[in-house]
């Protein structure tokens, strides 16, 4: 074999093994682009029952809170009626002293 040849041998191998590393190369950034994807759809899918989960507890804390709110205003409308009622009664019987009373 001439040093031509040889050197010729050697380019073609050359170039086989720059074919390889290329074809070897974007085989591994595919696998690292559908791995960043799957990875990142799994993040996306645990934020979303994060948040799902946050709401949730948000919701029943506000539920909690209403029931709450709800009760004691229940308590002061109450009083605030029977408060009523007794000055409407007095009122009443002070109208009916004043009527008597003529």
């Amino acid at each position: 074999m001439s040093i031509i040849e040889s050197i010729s041998a050697v380019e073609t191998e050359a170039n086989e093994n720059i074919n390889k590393a290329r074809n070897t190369a974007r085989e591994i950034v595919m696998a690292a682009e559908e791995d960043a994807a799957k990875k990142a759809e799994e993040i996306i899918a645990q934020a979303k029952e994060n948040a799902a989960a946050a709401v949730a507890k948000a919701r029943k804390k506000a539920e909690e809170s209403a029931v709450t709110m709800l009760a004691q205003n229940s308590a002061k409308d109450a009083g605030a009626a029977a408060k009523a009622k007794t000055n409407l009664d007095a009122a009443a019987d002070y109208i009916v002293e004043r009527i008597e009373a003529r």
